[in-house]
Parts: structure tokens; sequence; C-alpha cells
């Protein structure tokens, strides 16, 4: 598990590749582990017709060339995600709504008495395939000026990293911290939790997780997590995480059943919600072998690159002329590309497991039809 927040066009590195031959002269990544003739799907984009005929390549003659067909592929990932993403939305609707916001209150009047080592606030994820917790900045409430050190942990012992967060005597003091992803499912454990502990060295303040009044109270159970109940729409990172605070002499959290409390023990999470929805299609990396949506999907971004790879042909004078096609025959084969890209999207957004993920839900199609992706 990484805390690293990732980019979804990172699964689609190397789908189809530039150039299929050896040229020694040019690496697109840099530092490079891999170049320009390194295809996983077995497509090149040299190997589309006309673009075959584009003199230079196979005596590494022009680098602007590579380069433009470098930017060409890394586009057509970004516009075959951005465009799925949008029919799928058509398909189906999101099962959790997207939530930013804070966890926990800054009202507080004391401070706390505990008499524990440590202390700090679980989190018991809803588990959700696909789905992510982003932390962005952590807020202290305590009763002394200094530093404390928090670390993360999970339910299977693992030590996830520690951060140092800045207090102020009696003050909400606010800490930017690297975002951190953590997933909310895990196909090792059944239901996963997170603990954000530190070691007391002085007593946090008061302040709690709600005033616990009204039609929503977020009573920590594990036999009736609120997760699974409607509630107002400012809780909305109750659909995502039941919250409590805990107070320990251990640091066994596989075994020690700490429960939760309304006390946030100084803490105060600035986080985001949401569903990767894209991981219905790809996550960490596409099987071109056994499953006909990866393949689909490698020719959907080789008729993309190669519609984009076209206008920068036709636009540009940057390339040396002998490398140019005739202007009307590439527009004619981008009108073709783009009705294989539209074909190749909806076949893989009517095909695809959405089962994968835990992101959608069936949505009704009365007075809906399919459209294609316009260029």
């Amino acid at each position: 598990m990484s805390l690293i927040v990732n980019t979804l066009y990172d699964c689609y590195d190397y789908i189809i590749g530039l150039y299929k031959g050896t040229c020694k002269c040019f690496d697109p990544k840099d530092p490079y582990q891999l170049d320009y003739n390194t295809s996983y799907s077995g497509l090149y984009l040299n190997s589309l017709h006309p673009l075959n005929n584009l003199v230079g390549l196979e005596n590494c003659e022009n680098d602007q060339l590579f380069t433009l067909m470098d930017e060409a592929r890394e586009r057509a990932i970004i516009n075959f995600v951005t465009d799925t993403n949008a029919l799928l939305s058509v398909e189906y609707k999101l099962a959790y709504q997207p939530y930013m916001g804070v966890i926990g209150r800054v009202k507080h009047d004391d401070d706390r008495d505990i008499n524990t080592t440590y202390a700090g606030v679980v989190m018991r994820c809803n588990p959700i395939k696909s789905g992510v917790m982003k932390l962005t900045g952590i807020s202290t409430l305590f009763s002394y000026t200094g530093t404390v050190t928090l670390t993360i942990y999970d339910n299977m012992n693992n030590n996830l990293g520690s951060y140092v967060l800045n207090t102020v005597a009696d003050t909400l003091t606010y800490n930017d911290i690297q975002d951190i992803e953590l997933p909310l499912y895990s196909d090792y454990i059944d239901v996963l939790e997170y603990y954000f502990i530190y070691t007391l060295t002085g007593q946090p303040r008061n302040n709690d997780l709600s005033c616990n009044c009204g039609s929503f109270r977020p009573t920590y159970n594990l036999l009736e997590p609120y997760y699974t109940k409607p509630k107002p729409k400012e809780y909305g990172w109750a659909n995502y995480v039941m919250v409590g605070g805990v107070e320990t002499d251990s640091l066994d959290f596989m075994n020690d059943d700490l429960g939760g409390s309304l006390d946030m023990n100084g803490l105060v999470f600035h986080a985001e919600f949401r569903c990767k929805i894209g991981e219905t299609l790809c996550k960490d990396s596409l099987d071109f072998v056994g499953d006909p949506i990866a393949g689909a999907i490698a020719h959907a971004v080789l008729y993309k690159a190669g519609f984009i790879l076209a206008d920068m042909l036709i636009s540009t004078n940057e390339i040396n002329r002998q490398t140019m096609m005739n202007h009307e025959q590439l527009i004619a084969y981008q009108k073709e590309w783009l009705e294989k890209y539209n074909e190749m999207i909806e076949y893989i957004v009517s095909n695809v497991d959405v089962s994968k993920s835990d992101c959608f839900i069936c949505r009704d199609h009365y007075g809906l039809h399919r459209a294609g992706i316009l260029a």
C-alpha cells in the first residue's frame, strides 16, 4: 500500500509504442526505463496507415517527429480516460457522491485528561472498491505550543508513515501536508481501518466529531456502522468512513478492539473522498492476453493518437517537408480514425465489467440515447 497519489494515466503507460524498430537516439522518458519502441499491446503508432509512410523515422533522422508522436500518445490517453468516464456516467450513476471538507469540530472549552500512552483517531472504512480518502491537511488543537508526531497505521499493523504537526496552545493550527491517499478497500482484510496515533506529551483539547444532536448522530458502532445509513449532506464523509477517538497503551491494531468515541483528541482532518471511476477500466495494469476489453482500449488509444498526430502534421511548419503527407489524405483518414475510436469506446463502455469497482449503480435509461464523443 502506498501513500503516493498516482495519476490514473499511469495505468496506460506504453499501451502503444511509437515506432516498431531500433533507434537509439530518442527516448521520450527522462530518466527513462522504457522507450519509443515499447508497446505492451503490440500496437505501434507508425504502423497505422498511412503514418507508416512517414519519412525520417527509420533512420532516426527527425527527433521533432518522435516528439510529436509521443505528445499525441499522451494526449490520446488523456482523451480516452475523459471520454470513457463521460460515457460511463451516461450509462450509470455514481453510487457515492464525492465529498470535500473537514472531519471534526473546532469547538473546544477544556483540556482532555487522557492517561494512556497514545491517543488519536480511528477511521473505519466503508469497503468501497476503488474508493479513496485523500488527506490534504491536518489541524491541531492542543494545550501546548510545540509539535506532535502523528503516525498512520492500518489494522494489518502496517506503519504507513509519520508526520510532524505544529501545535499552538489552545489554538487551531493548520498543517499543510503532502497529499496522503488511502484506499478504502483491501483484498487482504474484510474492513480496513486507519489509526492516526501520537504519543501523549501533553493534553489535546476536547474538540469532538459532532454535537451528537439532530437527525444524524455518528455513534461508533461496529454492528451498525453509520456509513450504511442516510445522513445529511454536511456529513458526506460519513458515507465513506466511521470515525472515533481512541486512547491506548498498545500499538497492536490488528488484535485490539479499541472502539471509538466522539472525541477527536485535538485533531481535525481536511479530507476528500471519491471513487476512482476510471479504475472500472484499468487499475494498475491491463491484461492484453486474457481481457478483450484491454485490446479494445489499446486500439482506441491508437486511433485517437493517429487523429491527434495528423492534426499536428497538418498544422506544424517545423517538420521537414519530406515527412509531410498529403493533407487531404490525412483529413480523410482522420474521419475514419475518429469513427473507429468512437466505436471502440462505445464497445468498451457497453461490455466492461463495472463490478470491478463499486463506483457505479445502474441508471434508468428511459429517454437516454448513446452518442459518440466529438473530436
